[in-house]
């Protein structure tokens, strides 16, 4: 993502899903500073089929995160995982190890720290074991510096 480069608005979507995507174009579009959105974007010819893990309702619910604003990062069929801090240190835990909300990582689009942990989500799905969902969302969103 383009967290070095200074950018202050940071999100991330997918042409396959029209209401996410019309949402993030809108608020960038509203941004009054540098804009960046990724759009994971199927291309037949290049790429066929390289984001459906992402889109298919098999996988979409484990393979990726929704973030928003002031709400906790949950993912999973039926929401069934969370993402935690620990120290600086993202954790996936099972929500019905008598976790709560409470205990997870509340996003909040307006620190670039969290903002920076949260772009290195990036873990290959396809090798299989625990690893870290795709966020998509507004990963940064901050007022940009007065020149």
């Amino acid at each position: 993502m383009a967290l070095g480069a200074d950018g202050t608005f940071i999100s991330r979507s997918m042409d396959r899903d029209p209401v996410h995507l019309k949402e993030i174009l809108r608020r960038s579009y509203a941004h009054k500073g540098t804009s960046f959105v990724e759009i994971y974007q199927n291309c037949n010819v290049f790429n066929d089929g390289a984001f459906e893990i992402f889109t298919d309702k098999e996988t979409k619910k484990q393979e990726t995160l929704f973030v928003e604003h002031g709400k906790p990062l949950l993912f999973g069929q039926n929401l069934e995982k969370g993402v935690k801090l620990d120290g600086f240190t993202p954790v996936i835990v099972n929500m019905a190890d008598g976790y709560t909300a409470d205990d997870l990582w509340i996003h909040d689009e307006t620190d670039r720290v969290k903002a920076g942990i949260l772009s290195r989500f990036f873990d290959n799905p396809r090798k299989g074991g625990d690893h870290f969902p795709r966020p998509f969302g507004v990963v940064l969103c901050r007022e940009p510096p007065l020149l």
